[in-house]
Parts: structure tokens; C-alpha cells; sequence
């Protein structure tokens, strides 16, 4: 798979668990559901100022679009560990820090 079907692999799983149809996806981020269609099966390249504008709709850090790769590896072997994860990634520092501290005391 090459980066523009990882990275609109990517934006559809994210969208996706964001409860959020194309079209809502386009209006936030001002383009039309057609682009984010394309993107997310790989059709079209992405400008950066467009990455940008559909992270923040997503309120999610560009990075996050890059991550796909290790999800689509690892979620053979262990769907749960990919869950856990994507949970974490939509959550600000403050509180992934705040479960790792649970996650420790638990487990201790």
C-alpha cells in the first residue's frame, strides 16, 4: 500500500470513529465530499494546507494521519491493542498521561 492509500486509510478510520459522514467531514473542513472520497481511497494527492484543514475538522494532530502503517501491521495480531490506541490518539496529552498513570496502578 503507498502513503496516499495509508494516509486515506487513515482519515476514513479516524472519520469514522468520529461518527461523521463525508459530507460532514467536507463542510468542516470547507471542501467538497467528493475530495474526501477521493483521499480516502488513495485517488487524489493532498496538498498539506488541506491535511491541515481536515485535521483540525477532525480535531486530531496531522501526525495521526501517518500512523496507519504500524495500525494495519499490528491489527492482525492484536485488534484490541489497535483500539486501545486510536482511543489514546483522540485524547489531548494531559489525559493520555492520566491513563497511563491508571493503566500502572492497576496492573501493579
Amino acid at each position: 500500500m503507498d502513503v496516499l492509500s495509508n494516509v486515506g486509510n487513515r482519515i476514513r478510520d479516524i472519520r469514522k470513529s468520529k461518527n461523521l459522514s463525508q459530507q460532514q467531514l467536507a463542510d468542516l473542513a470547507r471542501t467538497h465530499y467528493s475530495y474526501i472520497g477521493d483521499l480516502e481511497r488513495g485517488n487524489r494527492n493532498i496538498t498539506l494546507q488541506s491535511l491541515e484543514k481536515i485535521a483540525s475538522a477532525l480535531e486530531v494532530d496531522i501526525s495521526d494521519f501517518f500512523i496507519y502503517q504500524y495500525h494495519s501491521k499490528k491489527s492482525q495480531s492484536n485488534p484490541t491493542l489497535v483500539e486501545i490506541m486510536d482511543l489514546l490518539l483522540e485524547i489531548n496529552e494531559s489525559n493520555q498521561k492520566k491513563v497511563l498513570n491508571i493503566l500502572k496502578e492497576v496492573f501493579r
